[in-house]
């Protein structure tokens, strides 16, 4: 269950991924997003809708990671 503070990472930057990161930033969690596209959302926005989605993500504070990046995960204790 998602609570405030948590840190929850949706896979995937369509548009059901992206619709998650957005509900789950507006309640206040630590989003981070892994999708293998340059942008969010890249197979159904043009690109400058893409980049401003994108960059409004990061203005709220969602980590993301696009292609061409890597990331880690540590696994941290509940």
């Amino acid at each position: 269950m998602a609570a405030e503070g948590k840190s929850p990472i949706v896979v995937g930057g369509g548009f059901i991924g992206s619709e998650f990161v957005a509900a789950l930033n507006i309640n206040k969690l630590n989003v981070t997003t892994i999708f293998p596209d340059t942008l969010v959302c890249d197979h159904v926005f043009p690109d400058y809708l893409g980049n401003s989605v994108q960059r409004r993500y990061l203005e709220m504070g969602v980590k993301g990671t696009g292609a061409g990046q890597t990331c880690f995960f540590q696994q941290e204790r509940c």
